[in-house]
């Protein structure tokens, strides 16, 4: 009988976080799965152990190790050639799902015969590896007001990465599948001939996937979208550009191309008057406030000078008071002893 869904996981000398993927899989209430693991050119023995572990709750298992590593992509499309569910999502060996993550996408799914994939909302974790522990720094929720899995959005960006995604079988090979010359964004690049096909839907509830990452490591604790952020830049541009070619097959279309970047070009540089505008009026509130917080300053100074005047007084007052009743207490003696005085002739 056929899985619900194939889970796919990349791995390569990660065992710490391996550990913690498989039993973010192995944790699922939906049983009904094939998990099928690549070990792109690591360590063998470590992963075969972590395996045994959680092997009974894995369901259709189906491992593949590589003697060397052959990168990102092409272990992907190794993964996605072992895999024969009719829904797949890649499970990146550092990431974890909360334990319904693949219930209710399927649910979804199962519900939207039209749209070809769901997404849950996603918590990005961050973290480090300190002396072979992980220790959590914070979290928070990425695109907290997303509604859906936008196509225009996705043009600009991915907001949706892979480990809260779920995507048919059928429409991933419409697409084409992943293309093996992208060392980086090979996601992102196939995510966006998928919505070319159809709609992609978002499972309305709290996040049900966990992306973590780890900003400040290198090596293989690090992640890709840190560690190679170089990669990315260049091969953000490096797909733009092929498509933008592909599209421009006519001197009609470069038309549009010239004027829609001409477009740009002069909203960029109506931005960029603004932007100095707003800084010109930040740097003049700032005046402005240094202007208040001195002038509030001295009037702080003037204040305590005027208690420290009020408090002599006081004590000037209270000497004088005490004078008084001295004097009087003085001059009602005086006056006793004159009545005595009198008496007395």
């Amino acid at each position: 009988m056929t899985a619900r869904a194939s889970v796919i996981v990349r791995t390569r000398n990660r065992p710490l976080l391996l550990e913690r993927a498989l039993a973010s899989i192995a944790g699922q209430t939906m049983r009904d799965l094939q998990v099928v693991v690549v070990n792109d050119g690591g360590d063998p023995a470590p992963v075969e152990a972590l395996l045994d572990g959680v092997r009974d709750r894995l369901g259709d298992l189906r491992v593949a190790h590589h003697e060397t590593s052959v990168g990102r992509p092409r272990a992907m499309l190794a993964g996605m050639a072992l895999a024969d569910a009719p829904a797949f999502v890649f499970h990146d060996d550092d990431d974890s799902w909360e334990p319904e993550f693949l219930e209710r996408t399927l649910a979804h799914l199962d519900a939207h015969p039209e749209e070809v994939g769901v997404a849950s909302r996603c918590t990005v974790v961050w973290e480090e590896v300190v002396d072979g522990v992980v220790v959590e720094l914070r979290r928070e929720i990425l695109s907290d007001g997303m509604t859906r899995v936008g196509f225009i959005a996705t043009l600009s960006r991915n907001a949706t990465p892979p480990i809260c995604l779920v995507l048919r079988r059928s429409a991933y090979d419409e697409a084409g599948g992943y293309d093996p010359t992208l060392t980086a964004l090979a996601d992102w690049e196939l995510l966006l001939r998928v919505l070319r096909i159809g709609p992609i839907g978002l499972v309305e509830s709290a996040p049900l996937a966990n992306w973590h990452r780890r900003s400040g490591q290198q090596g293989d604790a690090g992640n890709s979208v840190h560690a190679e952020e170089h990669v990315h830049e260049r091969f953000n541009e490096t797909i733009r550009d092929a498509y933008l070619r592909r599209s421009l097959d006519d001197d009609a279309r470069l038309g549009n191309a010239l004027f829609v970047t001409a477009q740009h070009d002069r909203t960029r540089a109506e931005l960029a008057g603004v932007q100095e505008h707003l800084s010109q009026l930040a740097a003049h509130l700032e005046r402005r406030f240094d202007e208040q917080r001195s002038h509030l300053e001295v009037v702080g100074l003037e204040v305590a000078a005027r208690h420290a005047d009020i408090a002599s007084l006081r004590a000037e007052v209270a000497a004088l008071r005490e004078q008084l009743e001295t004097q009087s207490v003085r001059g009602r003696i005086a006056a006793g002893a004159r009545r005595i005085g009198l008496r007395g002739r």
